[in-house]
């Protein structure tokens, strides 16, 4: 082999080998094997200790998320290193929850795979109100069918979304339309998929009740390696993080566009 063919052979190697199931998952959307996650961090359904501070903490972070809103008809976004200590804390605690960390350990062997939260990523986050289709602005971006990152072709990493339901929601759905999944995330529930991989969008259910409180959800973030490459793994992480910061000060501009500029920018962002 030449160095051009090995690098190939390393490379697609790479890309079948992002998680243990070894599914060929590579790209987007991929229809070979679905690497969607779903679960609940309840333990139990019942008033057991765990059960109870973890209902004060999502109902503590609800309140100060919907007390903090400016306005209903635009999504709201606090990054966790700009939370106040309390909140930030409870954020910090759920990070680690075990049922999450257990659901990433079914795809990602924890014997052979590192698995490490980015917090730069993690957000707290209010839907919109308002239908994408409704104006011009950067929210338009969560109902329109996309990918969230663009790493996608690069091997034997990923990175994964966590979104954890804070309270009671009825009427918006997460839909993932390669894998033929959709859901609506309620209170104490998580979805997790690919960060670069995995198309998919929100919509209001049609012929639902309209809900008092808007959806509250924490995005958590995660980058798995193979444990005997932890140098490329915490760079390709980095490279995620960057990117994010980038990508979300350009749709905050845009979320409520005014000038001819923040409109083009609120086109490019949704592009």
């Amino acid at each position: 082999l030449n160095m051009w063919d090995f690098l190939y052979t390393v490379w697609f190697t790479g890309l079948y080998c992002i998680d243990s199931i070894n599914a060929f998952s590579w790209f987007p959307g991929s229809l070979t094997f679905n690497r969607i996650i779903k679960g609940d961090v309840y333990e139990e359904k019942s008033e057991d200790k765990t059960n109870v501070t973890t209902r004060q903490y999502f109902k503590i972070l609800k309140e100060w998320a919907i007390q903090n809103m400016t306005e209903k008809d635009i999504s709201h976004h606090w990054w966790y290193e700009t939370l106040p200590s309390i909140q930030k804390d409870m954020f910090y605690h759920f990070t680690f929850d075990k049922s999450i960390f257990e659901k990433l350990s079914q795809l990602f062997d924890r014997n052979t795979y590192t698995i490490e939260p980015l917090f730069g990523m993690n957000e707290l986050y209010v839907t919109s109100k308002t239908r994408g289709n409704e104006s011009v602005h950067s929210d338009n971006v969560f109902f329109t069918p996309h990918i969230d990152g663009p790493f996608l072709f690069v091997p034997f990493v990923s990175v994964y979304r966590i979104l954890l339901g804070l309270n009671d929601n009825k009427e918006v759905e997460t839909i993932f339309p390669m894998n033929d999944f959709s859901h609506v995330l309620n209170k104490g529930e998580f979805l997790g998929f690919d960060f670069s991989r995995e198309i998919h969008y929100i919509d209001y259910k049609q012929n639902m009740e309209e809900q008092l409180e808007p959806r509250v959800t924490l995005k958590l973030h995660y980058v798995m390696y193979p444990k005997w490459m932890s140098h490329f793994g915490k760079f390709i992480g980095y490279l995620n993080v960057e990117y994010n910061r980038l990508f979300r000060s350009l749709f905050l501009h845009t979320i409520k566009p005014t000038s001819i500029i923040e409109y083009m920018n609120s086109y490019f962002v949704v592009w």
